[in-house]
């Protein structure tokens, strides 16, 4: 049986590349929204975009509200893996459905 109690190997302090990369990304957000457009034709419809987006995070809530029942009722196997479900970015699930930190 595999050891879920896993021991980070290393104490790296990352506040200070989490904050500079959310400060870089929401300037480069705030630029664009504020250019004018370059005029370029999308190969796609891009108005499907909008709709995928809220698909997914339809899924993330039902997950993160899943793994959140799984907690209340003590059940922390099942909620870790509800939770991956819930913040995986693996294109739409797979990580072998969801499974163990340790998988890929």
């Amino acid at each position: 049986m595999e050891n879920t109690n896993q021991i980070p190997k290393s104490n790296k302090n990352y506040t200070g590349l989490v904050v500079t990369l959310t400060i870089v990304i929401n300037g480069l957000i705030a630029v664009l929204f504020f250019m004018d457009g370059i005029g370029a034709e999308a190969s796609f419809d891009v108005t499907l975009l909008p709709m995928l987006n809220a698909i997914y995070n339809s899924f993330t809530t039902v997950f993160l509200f899943a793994a959140l029942y799984a907690i209340l009722k003590k059940e922390r196997e099942s909620s870790s893996s509800i939770h991956l479900c819930g913040v995986n970015d693996d294109d739409v699930v797979p990580r072998h459905v969801c499974g163990s930190p340790s998988v890929g």
